[in-house]
């Protein structure tokens, strides 16, 4: 994963609902195909990676950055 998609997540993370949400409509409104289904696509259990990498975020502090929203915003030119 790239240093930025690393900060999404981590400026995602720290999110209140609102701002969340609102940050899934643009998603939704820029990337969703048009008539696609979002609720269609079928959720996954993780897999031995997926744990794995949840396992190491949560035991080693320096794989989480986190940025005020406003920063966020600023980098997504939001």
């Amino acid at each position: 994963m790239n240093a930025l998609k690393e900060r999404i997540l981590g400026a995602v993370t720290v999110m209140n609902y609102a701002d969340t949400l609102r940050l899934w409509r643009i998603i939704s409104d820029e990337f969703g195909n048009a008539g696609a289904d979002w609720d269609a696509i079928p959720d996954e259990e993780p897999d031995d990676v997926d744990l794995q990498m949840l396992a190491e975020i949560e035991a080693d502090s320096d794989c989480r950055e986190f940025v005020p929203s406003s920063e966020a915003e600023e980098m997504l030119n939001l």
